[in-house]
């Protein structure tokens, strides 16, 4: 049985568990960015909003296609009316019916961009990059920002092979990391020792 050493000192990175990169889901000319780098953001039923666009596009787009889905469901209601009395005949009546359908998904679909038009955030945690600025015009697909959540940590750290076997799944370690100068203590357990060997660390 080795003898247990009384510490082990050893460098180590620290990672976020999680890290959520939001995408613009539609297009438009960004309007106002009311956060900043660096910034704490939260989700639930008052999320933070990182990102809002211009609607004027996206407001005439939802007004057409509820006007159009309120002229079809106006038609779609008269034509079953005359079905219903011998005056319209089925096929009329399932035509007038689709039109109604096919407008209201328009509408509910452009109801939906004119909603995602404001980007919150979908987690709480620390805005770690914000690449878009005022007066930008983005696109589905482009990068809003990147939220990354310090609360809980992921500590990688490179151990030689003669230390391997002072440690054990479940073991506590003590963690010290530089914040604003100082030194700060936290204490952390041993999740996942790596099988395979660093010949780096021999």
């Amino acid at each position: 049985t080795p003898e247990v050493a009384d510490t082990i000192e050893q460098p180590g990175v620290a990672m976020p568990n999680d890290i959520v990169l939001i995408t613009a889901e539609v297009a438009g000319r960004v309007e106002s960015v009311p956060v900043s780098s660096g910034d704490m953001v939260w989700a639930g039923k008052d999320p933070t909003v990182l990102v809002k666009l211009n609607t004027d596009l996206l407001k005439a787009e939802c007004d057409g296609c509820e006007s159009e889905m309120t002229i079809d469901k106006l038609r779609y209601e008269r034509i079953e009316d005359l079905f219903e009395r011998g005056g319209a005949t089925e096929h009329e009546r399932d035509q007038a019916l689709a039109n109604y359908k096919g407008s209201r998904a328009r509408y509910d679909a452009s109801q939906a961009k004119l909603e995602r038009s404001i980007i919150v955030a979908p987690t709480d945690g620390t805005i770690d990059s914000l690449p878009v600025d005022e007066g930008e015009y983005i696109r589905p697909g482009d990068e809003i920002a990147t939220i990354v959540d310090t609360r809980k940590m992921t500590v990688i750290v490179e151990v030689s092979e003669r230390n391997v076997p002072f440690l054990q799944l479940g073991d506590q370690a003590t963690i010290v990391a530089r914040q604003r100068g100082k030194e700060v203590y936290f204490v952390g357990e041993i999740t996942f020792i790596a099988k395979m060997l660093d010949t780096t660390t021999f």
